[in-house]
């Protein structure tokens, strides 16, 4: 009786031994249903799919009002990436006349190579805002920059990208820094009422003669 007893107390530790020490289940990958046919007999195999990962993807936003900032001014950047993987950079390019001012985020390291402004993080994604000064010289001008991923490929930002700087461009109406006739005389017409200084309607007289 006790021999049967201990032989069934034996098995059951050797089962439970088994148990603990099995490979756990691993996930199969998807899978599709392929048919190919041979000699005339068409057979439906199973084979295993791919599924890749998302594109690591980066957007720039540039907030601008009216499709302008004034020279000279400040400009708040914002970044968005994502799919870097372990970690990641984000490259940016400062058109010629605009200057890096600071960061905002203390999770970024900087680094600063003339007009080029390296942004390195940890983790598949981020989030930050930067702030540029812009150039004292009207015109259009353009932002460019790459993502760069934890395995070193590079894609492009996407997003806003050109900005238009202009002097005094709330009395720019249409946009197309140049002050014409009607625009200076609403400079005059704020002077006059008190909300700008005769040095800051005088500027814009100034800008309407050329």
């Amino acid at each position: 009786m006790k021999l049967r007893i201990g032989l069934i107390v034996l098995s059951l530790i050797l089962a439970i031994a088994v148990g603990l020490g099995a490979t756990p289940a691993t996930a199969l990958p998807p899978m599709i249903e392929a048919d190919k046919t041979e000699g005339g007999i068409t057979k439906t195999t199973t084979v295993p799919v791919t599924v890749g990962l998302p594109e690591p993807s980066a957007t720039r936003t540039l907030p601008i009002i009216l499709g302008s900032v004034t020279l000279g001014t400040d400009l708040d950047i914002s970044i968005t990436a994502s799919g870097c993987g372990a970690f990641g950079q984000v490259v940016e390019t400062l058109p010629n006349g605009f200057s890096y001012v600071s960061c905002a985020s203390t999770e970024i390291s900087v680094a600063i190579a003339d007009n080029t402004i390296k942004f390195t993080f940890v983790g598949d994604s981020v989030t930050f805002t930067y702030t540029v000064k812009a150039s004292t010289t009207p015109g259009t001008y353009t932002f460019s920059g790459v993502l760069r991923d934890a395995d070193m490929n590079e894609y492009p930002i996407g997003g806003d990208e050109n900005v238009t700087v202009c002097v005094y461009w709330w009395y720019d109406a249409d946009e197309d820094c140049f002050i014409s006739k009607a625009e200076a005389l609403v400079a005059v017409a704020d002077y006059f009422a008190g909300d700008i200084t005769k040095w800051q309607a005088l500027e814009v007289i100034a800008l309407y003669f050329g």
